[in-house]
């Protein structure tokens, strides 16, 4: 769990759905200028939230493959 200071918004990591019987199908990633991991799934990806939830609307770029982000990539959004 991440609370979101002045967003009223608290991330909760799909990953700890897991076993919770849950059904959950993402639709887009936020905060994805956090993130650690890239995820090349096709999904939008939003550097905060979309304008819809009060965010900036910044989309990020769709990364050329899954896995680990280097710190320079980090830097870069």
């Amino acid at each position: 769990m991440n609370i979101k200071p002045g967003k009223d918004i608290v991330a909760v990591y799909a990953m700890s759905l897991a076993e919770s019987g849950l059904s959950f199908e993402p639709a887009f990633h936020i905060f994805y200028g956090e993130r650690v991991f890239d995820m090349a799934d096709g999904l939008p990806k939003w550097k905060t939230v979309p304008t819809s939830f009060g965010g900036d609307g910044a989309a990020v770029t769709e990364p050329d493959k899954t896995g680990w982000i280097s710190l320079n990539t980090r830097a870069e959004g």
